[in-house]
């Protein structure tokens, strides 16, 4: 599955199945966006591993359960 030119939006992406989705999206040329509402090292840190493996990823702060 090539996603090259796709944007995925992952919520809860800082750990555990988001995580390894986010990996696994960008992996397949996905620009991927890791959500995350506390922990925004962890965030950073798959970030990182996606950036350090060729991909394309950004970590960006909300509560997807409040629609402000």
């Amino acid at each position: 599955m090539r996603l090259t030119g796709k944007v995925a939006l992952i919520t809860g992406a800082s750990q555990g199945i988001g995580a390894e989705t986010a990996k696994l999206l960008a992996g397949n040329g996905a620009s991927v966006i890791v959500n995350y509402h506390r922990n925004q090292a962890a965030a950073d840190s798959v970030v990182e591993e996606i950036v350090r493996a060729g991909g394309k990823a950004e970590a960006i702060c909300s509560d997807v359960q409040n629609e402000a």
